[in-house]
């Protein structure tokens, strides 16, 4: 669980040696009311993600919701910086309703919080981060935004702070006082961090004032040096950058001083390094986001090099601070600093080892997405869900690398393993985005990688109900599975079509295939396949089957989950059991699935599934009469529906308070929640959602004593339900009639009649113009 104040941010060992004035200028800033969003700027290795992380931490009483961080440095696609933000703060947004993009849905989020937002790395993203920033100040008034960046934003109120270097002494400094100057000070500290004999003197203290002049003060450049007093001393360390910088000079003019320092100190920081140091801190350069040693032993090619060999030479990358050890989770894992990782890349490219790397690395991780993914259906799911989390920006960087080198069937198999991760943790821009250019690779691909991708991906998108164009994927998918005899693919196809037939109110036809797949998940004898199907067997077709059979198909899929170890499916089946049984007025019984499925989302600590299951709490709070507790609850879910993107799960909950509300006859707002609700439904082409909509518009007309406009609305519902022979509940049945009769007894027969029997003769589209056009003043009323 995160800290409740200090979100994201690294606990690093970095020295901050002679940062008081700078760390004390920043605060300031953030202090000053008029400074919404100050970057750190400066060239790489002066220190700014330290001075970022240091400021941060001291301003934590200032900010009531936290102080958080974003690192950049691993993304390469600018396109999804939001949902990178997004997801740090538990917040995987996409389009919430009609109109609404998902920067609003984010900045909906944080509108009202008072939070410090750390940016790090900016430069790469320079246009996706500063227009990010840009809607993160105009919409949220309480945040405030510290960057860091080689570059500013260039946005209106921007405050820019100049990192500069650490202090050095000029020449003929008096070498009695050289310690005073910052930059021998971290020379020191680093050097005594790998030489404990190591001491300023009288013999080295002109070589040390050398050095730090030579270096310009960056801090980076003179860890790298001090960190070569293990087998150099001072005076060796100056003559050697001495001529690296000469060389550098002569054939650069053209480039700013510090840029020079730093790629001298690299250049020869890394001529310093045996073959084997230079081979691996080259090819390391292919990770993005950290590796572990299992990673790198797997990616990085090192020929008659031992595992003893490898930790050796990793340990001595450490040592020279070219790479940067970090625990997570009570594991280590390493990365190497920005600047580092970009020189490393290029001299990967220079070797001319590029492509055969990163071959590499997207093989090992495309094994490891295999190997985890069928993992996130069983015990310890949550686990190697956190799994998945830590490395996503490296199998995101090899799938990028796959599209970029038309590698199809690499890229689909990517794409196949990532698709459940995806949905647990709310990815859906991912979803939507990759597996569309996967399949648009005009190279030829194995058609089961191509049937799979769709299949974890376009059939996911179903069970959130986005059916355009994913319902012709999954037919495309279902023919190549059958013509070639991959039964698993097939069940999974017909079970998804028979989802889009339920959504669709073709009850038969749902239950046709639902079934279907139900027994051949039962010949491949797939426990986890059968207990899917048996869910949505229960859900999908209620009023084909008595509630008896229903209740016990649901109760089986939820005993079947448990006994795999899926905690999170059986807190979803518990949730539609619920949602089942609670519109056939079986509330004692929806009200405690929907208990324990909430406290099994609390032992997996998932708030998402939670959501769902607290909604059906809220549901039954209403039907309780305790509608205050009621708002509560479809209050705060409505919240966690919109950050997700849940399109419908955010209609249902809006319906419900727009229930409350006409219950409390405060129509305005009950129209207001119920036009919210008919947004997303529309949108979706739900059209059970739709008519449950027109319904709660005729109870508003009948409250306004518009029982025309009531029995009109009230008698395309009763044609849609005898059309489609979908089942009208009992929960909505006793007010739907309440309602018929109440128009009946105000208007004479014949204008009854009239009305009712023109809200039979429009069609879906008729009707939806009706309420949206016709009636639009009963957002006055």
């Amino acid at each position: 669980m995160r800290d409740a104040t200090i979100h994201n941010l690294p606990i690093r060992q970095t020295s901050f040696i002679g940062r008081e004035k700078e760390l004390s200028q920043i605060a300031d800033y953030l202090v000053e009311p008029d400074c919404r969003l100050l970057t750190l700027v400066g060239v790489g290795g002066i220190g700014k993600t330290s001075l970022a992380i240091k400021s941060a931490y001291e301003q934590i009483d200032r900010f009531v919701d936290g102080v958080w961080m974003v690192e950049l440095a691993s993304m390469a696609d600018p396109d999804l910086v939001l949902q990178h933000v997004a997801s740090v703060f538990g917040v995987t947004s996409h389009i919430a309703a009609e109109g609404r993009g998902e920067d609003e849905v984010l900045i909906e989020y944080l509108k009202d919080k008072k939070i410090l937002l750390v940016m790090d790395n900016c430069e790469h993203l320079i246009e996706a981060s500063a227009d990010f920033a840009a809607r993160i100040l105009s919409g949220c008034p309480f945040i405030k935004l510290l960057a860091t960046s080689r570059e500013t934003l260039a946005i209106p109120g921007e405050q820019v702070f100049q990192v500069p270097a650490l202090s050095f002494p000029p020449d003929g400094s008096d070498d009695q006082r050289l310690d005073t100057y910052e930059a021998v000070r971290l020379f020191i500290e680093r050097a005594v961090s790998v030489n404990r004999a190591f001491k300023l003197n009288d013999q080295n203290s002109s070589a040390v004032l050398e050095i730090c002049q030579l270096l310009d003060g960056i801090p980076l450049a003179i860890e790298l040096a001090a960190a070569r007093v293990n087998v150099l001393i001072p005076e060796q360390i100056a003559e050697r950058l001495k001529d690296r910088f000469d060389l550098l000079r002569s054939s650069q003019r053209g480039t700013l001083p510090r840029h020079q320092t730093l790629q001298a100190t690299m250049d020869w920081s890394y001529d310093l390094l045996n073959q084997g140091e230079r081979s691996l801190l080259r090819q390391l350069s292919v990770f993005a986001g950290g590796w572990t040693t299992k990673s790198a032993e797997r990616v990085v090619e090192q020929p008659d090099t031992t595992e003893t060999d490898y930790l050796e030479e990793l340990s001595r990358l450490v040592d020279k601070s070219l790479v940067v050890v970090e625990e997570q989770n009570g594991s280590v894992r390493y990365k190497l600093l920005e600047t580092v990782r970009q020189y490393a890349g290029m001299r990967l490219s220079e070797a001319g080892e590029a492509e055969r790397v990163r071959r590499r690395h997207a093989l090992y991780f495309l094994a490891l997405a295999e190997d985890l993914e069928p993992r996130l259906r069983g015990h310890d799911q949550m686990d190697y869900l956190d799994q998945f989390e830590v490395e996503h920006e490296n199998l995101r960087s090899a799938l990028r690398r796959a599209l970029k080198n038309k590698d199809a069937d690499l890229a689909l198999r990517l794409i196949a393993s990532l698709g459940w991760f995806w949905l647990m943790c709310g990815y859906w821009k991912d979803v939507q985005r990759w597996l569309p250019m996967a399949l648009d690779l005009k190279t030829e691909t194995d058609p089961l990688n191509r049937a799979w991708a769709i299949i974890k991906n376009g059939g996911l998108e179903i069970i959130r109900v986005n059916l355009v164009g994913n319902v012709e994927l999954i037919e495309e998918a279902l023919l190549i599975c059958k013509e070639h005899g991959d039964e698993n693919g097939t069940a999974w196809c017909i079970n998804f079509l028979g989802m889009v037939r339920g959504y669709e109110s073709d009850l038969d036809g749902a239950y046709e295939y639902l079934s279907d797949s139900v027994e051949r998940f039962r010949q491949l004898e797939d426990e986890w396949g059968i207990a899917w199907a048996l869910r949505y067997l229960s859900f999908m077709t209620r009023g084909v089957l008595r509630l008896e059979e229903t209740i016990r198909l649901q109760e089986e899929a939820i005993s079947r989950f448990k006994n795999i170890g899926d905690l999170w499916n059986a807190a979803h089946s518990l949730y539609l059991l619920g949602a089942t049984v609670f519109v056939e007025c079986e509330f004692q019984l929806a009200e405690r699935a929907f208990l324990e499925g909430y406290q099994m989302c609390q032992e997996i600590e998932d708030e998402v599934m939670g959501a769902h299951n607290r909604n059906g709490i809220g549901m039954i709070s209403f039907v309780n009469g305790d509608l205050e507790q009621a708002e509560s609850y479809f209050l705060e879910v409505i919240e966690v529906f919109q950050r997700i993107g849940d399109v419908n799960c955010t209609a249902q909950a809006c319906g419900f308070l727009a229930d409350l509300w006409i219950l409390n006859d405060d129509l305005n707002k009950a129209v207001g929640y119920l036009q919210e609700s008919m947004h997303g439904y529309i949108r979706l082409e739900r059209s059970l959602g739709i008519v449950t909509g027109f319904s709660r518009f005729a109870s508003i007309a009948v409250r306004q004593k518009r029982f025309q406009d009531a029995a009109r609305l009230l008698g395309f519902a009763k044609s849609w339900y005898a059309e489609t022979s979908y089942p009208l509940a009992p929960y909505y049945r006793k007010p739907f009639d309440e309602l018929v009769n109440s128009s009946k007894e105000a208007l004479d027969e014949e204008a009854f009649e009239e009305a009712w029997s023109a809200g039979q003769e429009m069609d879906m589209e008729g009707a939806i113009q009706f309420v949206m056009g016709e009636l639009a003043n009963f957002d006055s009323v």
